[in-house]
């Protein structure tokens, strides 16, 4: 094993310690403005959390024997028998 010392570890500058000035902080605001934070989360609690016409219309997809169509029906089982024969 050879060991390869290097005469420019002595030249390298020393770290200096010493005190640490702390930065300047900004003092707080005294008012932060929501306004629109608050107008954001009025009109979220006006909104309900179930879409009653998006259920009716869910409702009455299900309740319709011709839904989905054939033709659709007949796609979709086109792309997952196309997608079986690439795996």
């Amino acid at each position: 094993m050879d060991i390869n010392l290097n005469p420019q570890v002595d030249k390298i500058a020393k770290v200096v310690t010493g005190q640490v000035k702390p930065r300047e902080v900004a003092p707080p605001k005294e008012e932060v403005e929501l306004s629109e934070s608050r107008a954001l989360e009025n009109r979220l609690a006006a909104v309900s959390d179930v879409r009653t016409e998006v259920v009716d219309r869910a409702r009455g997809l299900v309740a319709n024997p011709h839904y989905p169509p054939a033709e659709t029906i007949a796609k979709i089982a086109s792309l997952l028998a196309i997608s079986f024969e690439t795996q």
